[in-house]
């Protein structure tokens, strides 16, 4: 969901946890709208810069752009290492998550790491300039005769936004194929049927990742007086934007991992929640 919001440019100490950056920029707004699909207004406290750069310079090649609150932690050499995990929210209501910086914390993982490359371009450096960028061959619908979408030449911007966005003859496909019924500007079914239903393959720099129901419908409030209501965290870039073009990976697939971001080696690498036996292999 894009944001559309009004501020202006302070500086103050930021403290996170017992880190704290002194003389750091951001933008105090005073205005803020969503927009777009699904773009309701529940609030809005705010965005922790997490994103790194491909420029190790991003001032001096984009006037005005201020380095994000990771760059400038990584430039002031504040990190045991330049490496940042995270730990998502779960599947239900009041599942918290985890962000660690400068390494990683063994207590919320097992097994071993799927490393990917991120795709690194000029065109990537220009455009998207403090993106993770994955390159992205095939998506799988493991239904019980399973649907294989081979995607030419496609990138994935991962983002912590609660939806992915995939061509729109896919999303028609998985909403079908799991029933789900139109709720307002998403689309629900059945908490009690999420164990039940299909995962979904990613073929992602030669590894195959799968996210299960649990990952990609989650609960959320309807309102007051509604009670939760079990939300499917996919929608639709268009019929072409899987050839040749972009998806987005937001939190219904990152919540499935702990992720591992190697900001010096720009690696991207995912292990198993500790004990979470429901995911694919």
């Amino acid at each position: 969901m894009n944001v559309e919001y009004e501020g202006y440019i302070s500086h103050d100490t930021i403290r996170l946890g017992s880190l704290a950056t002194n003389s750091l920029p951001f933008m105090a707004y005073y205005y803020t709208r969503p927009i777009g699909r699904g773009g309701i207004k529940r609030g809005f406290d705010g965005i922790l810069g997490l994103g790194s750069s491909y420029d190790d310079d991003i001032t001096k090649h984009h006037p005005g752009v201020f380095s994000s609150y990771l760059d400038t932690l990584k430039a002031r050499k504040l990190f045991d290492a330049n490496v940042m995990a995270f730990k998502f929210p779960q599947h239900r209501l009041g599942d918290v998550g985890e962000l660690t910086l400068g390494g990683t914390n063994p207590d919320l993982y097992e097994g071993s790491f799927k490393t990917v490359q991120m795709a690194q371009n000029a065109e990537i450096a220009r455009n998207f300039p403090f993106s993770y960028i994955l390159p992205v061959a095939s998506i799988t619908l493991n239904k019980s005769y399973p649907i294989k979408y081979v995607l030419r030449g496609s990138n994935a911007l991962l983002s912590s936004i609660p939806r992915s966005y995939l061509p729109s003859y896919i999303v028609h496909d998985i909403l079908n194929t799991i029933g789900a019924k139109e709720h307002g500007a998403w689309h629900s079914v059945p908490c009690d049927r999420r164990s039940e239903l299909p995962g979904i393959t990613f073929e992602i720099g030669g590894h195959e990742i799968t996210i299960s129901a649990l990952d990609y419908i989650f609960e959320m409030e309807a309102g007051e007086g509604m009670g939760k209501v079990c939300v499917v965290g996919f929608d639709s870039l268009g019929e072409d934007s899987g050839n040749n073009g972009w998806l987005i990976l937001g939190s219904t697939f990152l919540r499935g991992w702990y992720t591992r971001f190697d900001l010096d080696k720009r690696e991207i690498g995912c292990k198993y929640h500790l004990k979470e036996t429901w995911h694919g292999s």
